[in-house]
């Protein structure tokens, strides 16, 4: 029934993603948390979205700038040298509680996005946008500003956004290997969401010009604060 679920879910997620080029990463975040352990959220998600990533990349390689995505590629390396020792002093408890404060903060801080358009060299993009996916898991959005400031169409800001967040998933997945044992405790639901994960790129494809991105945006923004308040709810044990 989990995986049935969640198979479901995922579809949905990376079916959208894939439409409209953000937004099924960030709703999954927010809804593992409410079936998967903590220590299994992140690299569960990072298997999944890795999937979806890869596929929508693989179905639009001809617009991918690989020069690009050289450069983020040693930023996130950077990022992941850097990093690895403070992730190892983290309990995975409290990454929900990562979660929803990005969740919140992404929605509704003035500017959040504005905060970020410093982020004008690629290799920077890199190391801050896998530096924040350790903890958060879903950082995607924060490069289609650097896409969109150069006018890439919107095959080629999806395309681009997805190598990008090809490279934080392995990232994340090797960071996360210590955990392996709490992603194989839940590798049918993990196998569930790939595999949704990969069809959901190819029907998001498909319907990718029949979705009005204004109404999504704002639906989204709600959603997204609804799932966050619901993760802190359970974190700080209201319910």
């Amino acid at each position: 029934m989990l995986e049935s679920l969640l198979f479901f879910i995922v579809l949905l997620t990376s079916s959208l993603t894939s439409a409209v080029g953000l937004g099924g990463g960030l709703i999954l975040i927010g809804i593992l948390p409410n079936f998967l352990p903590p220590l299994s959220v992140i690299p569960a998600h990072a298997f999944t979205q890795l999937s979806s990533n890869a596929s929508r990349a693989w179905l639009n390689l001809d617009v991918i700038n690989w020069r690009w995505l050289g450069q983020f590629t040693i930023g996130s390396s950077i990022a992941l040298v850097c990093l690895w020792p403070l992730l190892n002093q983290i309990s995975g408890e409290h990454f929900p509680l990562f979660i929803a404060l990005y969740l919140l903060t992404s929605q509704w801080l003035p500017d959040f996005d504005n905060r970020f358009r410093m982020l004008n060299n690629v290799f920077l993009i890199g190391f801050v946008q896998t530096g924040m996916g350790f903890f958060v898991g879903a950082t995607g959005p924060l490069a289609m500003g650097f896409f969109n400031r150069r006018g890439l169409q919107r095959d080629a800001l999806i395309a681009n956004t997805a190598a990008f967040m090809v490279i934080s998933h392995i990232t994340k997945i090797i960071v996360f290997s210590r955990l392996s044992s709490e992603v194989l405790a839940v590798w049918p639901s993990v196998l569930a969401m790939v595999i949704a994960a990969i069809i959901g790129s190819w029907l998001g494809m498909k319907f990718r010009r029949k979705i009005n991105e204004h109404h999504f945006t704002v639906m989204l923004k709600w959603l997204l604060s609804a799932l966050a308040f619901h993760i802190l709810g359970r974190y700080f044990g209201l319910y």
